[in-house]
């Protein structure tokens, strides 16, 4: 799996990235006041903790997203890579599908 240790790397540091954007975005919603802002009417005083919180969730949910999509693409790369070892290791002679 030497071919693909970069990108499983890559992924689990999205994943890391992900949870860490969802604490902070978590603490403005609950330290910050945007909590009046999404759930009862805001004047608009508190806009500032609202674009944080919205920029740190959408980001964590980016990073956390492209993380599972690094993860599907390393286990079909292994799969793949399985398959072809088992085929030249076999001789060729097998029947494909």
């Amino acid at each position: 799996m030497r071919y693909f240790e970069r990108t499983n790397r890559m992924a689990h540091v999205l994943f890391i990235a992900g949870g860490l954007l969802f604490v902070i975005s978590l603490g403005i919603l609950f330290k910050g006041s945007v909590g009046d802002q999404i759930f009862e009417f805001s004047n608009g005083n508190y806009v500032r903790n609202g674009i944080w919180f919205t920029m740190f969730f959408l980001s964590s949910v980016f990073s956390v997203v492209l993380g599972i999509g690094l993860k599907c693409i390393v286990r079909d790369a292994k799969e793949e890579l399985d398959h072809i070892r088992d085929t030249t290791s076999g001789g060729g002679s097998k029947l494909q599908e």
